[in-house]
């Protein structure tokens, strides 16, 4: 017999859409982890003859096909919703993510342990999935918002009764205009290992001294750790060279925040290393 297939690593990225659609699920997928950026040029050509109604992602790695895109002026069909989740999404990566891709960006807030725990509406509302979990902030300290504590109401399998995630959160104010009902979040602070401790005992929300990295356009994707009380050290990916001096009204926040004998020190690197579940964490405190 004549087989006429041709090897896979000779296809053009769009042969291999039409092979992979033939007898598949409408969606294509890249992996967010172990790809190079020939994958992902792949991918964003296949994204041009696809034309996705729905973008799903991690926000990191939605954010690194839309830096791409832009970078190589890879103009995208507009879709009709990006849908973020498993990371932090920034005011910076929403603006762009919208930008690249045409389309409105929604937060996902969600666990292994309990898929989504909350999403975001058209209004901007964080809602709680509350038909499918109870959803309890409980005591911490004065300086924080809360933990967040779940209960699955339709697990009956394995039930996870008042399960700790290690997360901070606040309840929102009144009910949301969009009529859903739902509870909602008004503020996602990431987890407790997010959480920097001043000398004398304060707590500090890792995103209160993003903004002020964000500002430094040369960074694309940072990674903050304290290493001590007063120690700090950024890891920086970058699209043109950095200079100590862009970093001066940052380091002057960190002072406010910790003290003024806080030292900031930088490095530029390549990429920034994801946890074992192909995310980035944005900030690590060492003293957790």
């Amino acid at each position: 017999m004549y087989d006429n297939r041709e090897p896979e690593d000779i296809l053009t990225p769009l042969r291999k859409l039409k092979k992979h659609l033939e007898g598949n699920a409408r969606k294509i997928e890249i992996n967010p982890r172990d790809t190079t950026e020939r994958d992902r040029i792949g991918f964003l050509e296949q994204f041009k003859v696809f034309r996705p109604r729905i973008l799903v992602g991690y926000a990191n790695s939605l954010y690194a096909l839309a830096l791409l895109a832009k970078s190589r002026s890879i103009e995208l069909p507009p879709v009709k919703g990006i849908i973020s989740g498993a990371e932090m999404l920034t005011p910076k990566m929403r603006n762009t993510l919208e930008d690249v891709f045409r389309g409105r960006a929604f937060n996902r807030y969600g666990s292994y342990e309990f898929d989504i725990i909350a999403g975001e509406c058209p209004y901007g509302s964080m809602h709680a999935n509350d038909d499918n979990l109870l959803t309890e902030l409980v005591d911490s300290p004065q300086d924080l918002s809360a933990r967040v504590v779940v209960t699955d109401l339709n697990n009956y399998a394995m039930p996870m009764l008042r399960y700790d995630l290690n997360d901070y959160a606040a309840w929102g104010g009144p009910a949301c205009s969009c009529g859903r009902g739902l509870s909602v979040l008004s503020r996602l602070d990431g987890r407790v290992s997010d959480i920097f401790v001043s000398r004398d005992g304060r707590h500090v929300n890792g995103l209160s001294t993003g903004i002020y990295i964000e500002d430094i356009s040369a960074i694309k994707r940072f990674q903050l750790i304290q290493k001590e009380y007063g120690l700090f050290h950024l890891y920086c990916v970058v699209d043109q060279p950095l200079k100590d001096e862009d970093f001066i009204h940052f380091r002057a926040k960190l002072k406010e925040f910790f003290g003024p004998e806080t030292v900031l020190t930088w490095e530029v690197v390549k990429e920034i290393r994801r946890t074992e579940g192909g995310k980035y964490k944005f900030y690590i405190s060492e003293l957790s």
